[in-house]
């Protein structure tokens, strides 16, 4: 319930009714042609690369940084791309990883952060969750047509109270602990 504001798969009658059910749900009611997988599972380091080693392109969304890197690892192991997003009050952020032909999501976060700020905590701008989920999905598109323009070296931010955008290239790190 409190995390209806930022959600455009689910409304209030989906309340009590797990996430993959009501998305396969409502995706169905949208296109009948589109073939949903649903997973009810928690990903994390000891299942993520077996959960991600079907897929071409991975798309992270997770509000926690362990689930983040463990998505990562699996990525870098398997040489999947991916693409990250993630917002937290009044900002967000946006960044493709390729670890065939660039940095990954430990090269700009290596390791859990001491506290991890989540939104049921702090909160998050609804509006928000919009933009970035809107250019994840460019991002995704981009890599599916294999534009030449993906933003596979750099993070997007977004600053909503600002009205700001910023792009900031992002190097392998020599120290990075999966590449």
């Amino acid at each position: 319930t409190s995390n209806l504001h930022r959600q455009v798969l689910f409304d209030a009658s989906d309340i009590g009714i797990r996430k993959t059910e009501a998305a396969m749900a409502r995706v169905r009611e949208l296109n009948p042609d589109v073939e949903v997988v649903p997973i009810s599972t928690w990903l994390d380091e000891g299942n993520a690369l077996e959960l991600a080693s079907d897929y071409e392109l991975l798309i992270d969304a997770s509000d926690n940084y362990a689930t983040r890197l463990a998505v990562n690892d699996a990525a870098v192991r398997l040489g999947t791309p991916f693409v990250h997003g993630a917002a937290i009050r009044w900002e967000g952020m946006v960044a493709t990883f390729d670890p065939r032909v660039g940095p990954c999501y430990r090269c700009l976060f290596p390791d859990l952060p001491e506290r991890d700020e989540v939104c049921s905590d702090v909160g998050v701008f609804g509006a928000v969750t919009g933009v970035i989920g809107s250019l994840m999905a460019i991002e995704a598109i981009k890599h599916i047509i294999v534009a030449p323009d993906r933003t596979v070296d750099r993070l997007i931010t977004y600053d909503a109270r600002a009205a700001r955008f910023t792009t900031l290239r992002i190097d392998r790190s020599d120290v990075c602990p999966v590449q």
